[in-house]
This record gives structure tokens, C-alpha cells and sequence, in this order.
């Protein structure tokens, strides 16, 4: 670590190393499904959310409370009016990065 002047200021740099390592964890129970989000039918998903009384079904509900129930429902509009697509990535082993590689 080391202190300098920069330039001919009178403000002072601080110089260090950073040392990281990444950890890769293996992602269990990605089916490789996503949505098709630009093919969504958001003004029926607009009328789907418009049909819950959200003051009655949020009412006397923590805030997360009200965030599950929330997400709840919005994921339930996500399945009705938002197809699904297959993942076309390809599978690459997790052992298999750029310093394997080069």
C-alpha cells in the first residue's frame, strides 16, 4: 500500500492489490425454460391483475407478506399469458472456464 501525490495536486492516492477468487456454483433444478417476454400479452395480463382487490388481499399483511402475495399472483399472469421457450444455450462443464480454455 502506498501513498502519492497526484500529479502536481495536493490530493493523495491510495494504491492497493485486490486479491478475489470466484466460486461457480452449479445451478440445480434450472429446467432451461424462460419466457418469451416480447410475445407477452400484457394487456391481458393488465385485466388479469385489474380483477384482484388488492387493498382487501394485502390487507393486515406484513411488507413481505404483501411481496409474496404479490409475486404470487404476478407469477401465476406470467404462466397464463406469457409463453415459455427453450433454452438454447449450449451446456458447458463447470470445470470448463477461461483459464482451462487458453
Amino acid at each position: 500500500m502506498g501513498f502519492s501525490h497526484l500529479g502536481k495536486s495536493d490530493h493523495c492516492m491510495v494504491q492497493f492489490d485486490l486479491h478475489l477468487s470466484t466460486v461457480v456454483k452449479e445451478l440445480t433444478g434450472f429446467s432451461g425454460v424462460k419466457y418469451g417476454l416480447h410475445k407477452g400479452n400484457y394487456s391481458a395480463i393488465r385485466k388479469f391483475l385489474q380483477q384482484f382487490g388488492w387493498d382487501l388481499l394485502l390487507a393486515n399483511k406484513s411488507v413481505e407478506e404483501q411481496w409474496l402475495v404479490f409475486k404470487s399472483v404476478l407469477q401465476d399472469a406470467m404462466e397464463k399469458f406469457i409463453p415459455k421457450q427453450s433454452s438454447c444455450r449450449k451446456k458447458i462443464k463447470m470445470w470448463f472456464n477461461r483459464t482451462t480454455k487458453s
